[in-house]
């Protein structure tokens, strides 16, 4: 992509993050009620915005290396899985704790051989992703390179991808080593332990278009329709805040994402709206690449090739 188109992408994205919500629409209180909501769409549910397929928009949220699809596809089984309770519907990526992530703002920023995530927070992320010395679940195979600053990188070892975790809007990770700043988290000279790999080698096998479903869903988990149509809200919160939102549970509620070779499922309770999750992956604009949008009585479906994620209703 040549650098003005790469301009142009970062502009659409910006477009789509929570953070420039206020731009998108100036006058409007992003923390206000329905009488906001414009008359076209007032009363409207969320499910009646759905669109059909995605027309294959290069913006960089869904181009990346070999190594960056396996960390993202692993990642979002454990982010998308949470609950530790007796009866919890969560698949056993819940047991790494990730899910707590999405407690914190989080701009998700993909590169193509890094994954960049900005937040006001950048301590305690990293360290629900990195595991220490006196916690094991965390996610297996993590380990930190160097942190400086607010700025922390970490390697995926069984993959090689990595991942930045910043307080700086630009997303940058220069800056010289400090250990004291993070002296409890694994380094990398650190092996992977033998739990870490039965932790992976557990996993199911995984197509390579549901792995960029799955991946796709980390990439939007954060972003917001500039024409009001859907929003993923960090999966905490409806930044639109239409009044159908205030039926659904908020806080600490659970999630399961679970599958195999072609076919994966993701239910849980809570924002955000399935429909909203839905056309994220297949809009017109941000949408994966290639993706179709099908319905059934239970579930929206998100069709990529061979490769189906049903997201339940």
């Amino acid at each position: 992509m040549s650098e003005s188109g790469q301009q142009r992408a970062a502009h659409i994205r910006k477009s789509y993050t929570e953070e420039s919500f206020e731009a998108a629409f100036p006058g409007i209180n992003r923390r206000s009620k329905a009488t906001h909501v414009p008359p076209d769409l007032e009363g409207v549910a969320p499910s009646e915005f759905l669109v059909g397929d995605s027309q294959g928009y290069d913006l960089g949220l869904d181009s990346c290396d070999d190594a960056q699809l396996n960390f993202r596809a692993i990642m979002a089984l454990g982010l998308f899985n949470y609950g530790s309770h007796y009866g919890s519907i969560a698949a056993p990526p819940a047991q790494w704790n990730l899910g707590v992530l999405t407690w914190y703002t989080i701009k998700v920023s993909p590169r193509w051989n890094r994954l960049v995530l900005i937040t006001s927070a950048p301590d305690n992320v990293m360290q629900r992703i990195v595991p220490d010395s006196f916690h094991a679940s965390r996610t297996p195979g993590m380990r930190l390179l160097r942190s400086h600053g607010r700025t922390y990188v970490a390697r995926h070892i069984p993959t090689g991808a990595e991942i930045v975790v910043t307080s700086r809007e630009d997303g940058k990770s220069d800056g010289v080593h400090n250990p004291m700043a993070s002296r409890f988290l694994l380094m990398s000279d650190v092996p992977v332990s033998r739990r870490e790999e039965e932790q992976l080698s557990s996993l199911p096998g995984m197509a390579r278009n549901a792995r960029r479903l799955l991946a796709g869903l980390v990439t939007r988990m954060s972003m917001t329709d500039p024409r009001r149509k859907w929003s993923t809200g960090n999966w905490y919160w409806d930044p639109l805040e239409r009044p159908e939102s205030e039926n659904r549970e908020s806080g600490d509620t659970e999630r399961r994402l679970w599958g195999e070779g072609y076919e994966w499922d993701i239910e849980w309770h809570g924002y955000p709206h399935p429909s909203d999750v839905a056309q994220s992956m297949t809009d017109p604009v941000v949408g994966l690449q290639g993706s179709r949008l099908g319905r059934n009585r239970n579930s929206y479906e998100v069709i990529l090739g061979s490769s189906v994620l049903r997201v339940k209703k």
